[in-house]
């Protein structure tokens, strides 16, 4: 681990959202391992959220700080001197993509900024696979409204110094790269849960291996008598849910949850670990009752294709956590980001302080004066009768066990 006086320190701006707020937290658990500092900039709320799901990380001793800005801040924004009151200087800024007003920031005071985007690479140029949408299913067609801030976006883009996808480079290796060509190659979660862990994961626990659907959405479709419908054969969580550590049992044998268009392209068509919902119409796909049953029923009813789509899953999670391990392609990617970090910061205190030595103003040049002095008194301790001269007199004439003497 680098030395206090040498650590970099990140400065990590998530977007209050929870699907873009989870792993934007694995990152800030992730880095302080590798000896950065971290600050995480949010609001009050959401400083609370964190608080309890980086508590054991700060009581490692790893250094994640929290600054909380109340809402609504000044014209969407920081506030005024924030940045100056942080210390130490920050050296790199994370941002998720969704937060362009940041790069505005990272330009004032010249530190590089890293967009985190939290899909995966599947979006770049030059898909590999053939990969069939409509022209309404793009996300671009689905929001004319949001043409404003998709060009504060690419702006932000553009003067950004690296990007983070939530990702891996064997879950889509073709993918990751074509994202290297096209831009060049530099690369418990959550809320507390909302239900009691113990009663949650003994039920888990009664339940045959891959019989459980995992449902989740991020709103819950209201419908009377639900809840007491599926009381015998199914266990209701209202808010956040321990979703990894469900999705881990044994017993989960399947996941239902909304997606957008290419996310779904890429699970379904490339991935092959998922089945697709619904009727595709003009403006996005409908998706009905009768839809949802055939999708759950190719999944889990115990045919071959269903198994097949959970093996190629087991799979992918083999190697997402070995992706994670020391020497896995995702530790690696972090520890050459970190490196780059640091050797632009180095690059940067070095042109700082050639400015500083070659500015013509007052400062540089009584430097270059002091600089010059030192110089003469340099020469003067070698002439005849100076300090380095008269030393080097006294060892040439030292008598071994009787001390110095002059000849």
């Amino acid at each position: 681990m680098a030395s206090k006086s040498h650590q970099l320190h990140f400065i990590l701006f998530p977007y209050m959202a929870q699907g873009h707020m989870i792993p934007m937290v694995d990152i800030a658990r992730l880095l302080p391992q590798h000896g950065v500092i971290i600050t995480i900039i949010t609001s009050p709320l959401n400083s609370k959220r964190l608080a309890s799901t980086l508590a054991r990380t700060v009581e490692s001793g790893l250094q994640i700080h929290h600054v909380k800005i109340p809402f609504p801040s000044e014209e969407a924004g920081l506030p005024k001197g924030l940045l100056e009151e942080i210390q130490p200087r920050p050296n790199c800024i994370i941002s998720d993509m969704c937060l362009p007003y940041t790069s505005r920031v990272a330009s004032k005071f010249q530190i590089p900024i890293i967009v985190f985007n939290g899909v995966c690479c599947f979006t770049v140029p030059g898909l590999p696979d053939h990969i069939e949408v409509t022209k309404e299913q793009l996300p671009e067609a689905m929001h004319q409204n949001l043409q404003i801030m998709n060009e504060q976006l690419m702006a932000a883009e553009s003067v950004t110094y690296g990007i983070i996808y939530n990702s891996f480079e064997e879950l889509e290796p073709a993918y990751v790269q074509e994202f290297k060509k096209a831009r060049g190659d530099k690369l418990q979660r959550g809320d507390k849960s909302s239900v009691d862990g113990h009663k949650c994961f003994k039920w888990l626990n009664s339940q045959k291996p891959d019989s459980v659907l995992y449902v989740c959405f991020e709103k819950w479709i209201e419908e009377d008598g639900f809840e007491e419908r599926i009381k015998e054969r199914g266990f209701l969580i209202r808010g956040w849910a321990p979703q990894v550590a469900i999705l881990s049992h044994a017993a989960v044998g399947g996941f239902l949850t909304h997606y957008q268009f290419l996310n779904e392209r890429l699970v379904v068509d490339v991935l092959k670990i998922g089945v697709r919902a619904g009727t595709e119409v003009p403006i996005g796909v409908l998706v009905k009752r009768k839809d949802v049953k055939r999708a759950i029923e190719r999944l889990m009813d115990g045919g071959e294709e269903g198994d097949e789509m959970r093996e190629r899953a087991i799979e992918l999670s083999r190697l997402a956590n070995g992706a994670m391990e020391p020497e896995g392609s995702s530790y690696v990617n972090m520890e050459m980001l970190i490196q780059d970090i640091m050797q632009q910061t180095f690059r940067e205190q070095v042109k700082k302080a050639i400015e500083i030595v070659m500015d013509k103003e007052k400062e540089g040049e009584e430097r270059r004066k002091r600089a010059r002095e030192l110089g003469e008194m340099a020469k003067r301790t070698i002439d005849e009768g100076g300090s380095s001269y008269l030393d080097m007199e006294m060892m040439i004439h030292y008598v071994p066990g009787k001390g110095p003497s002059r000849a």
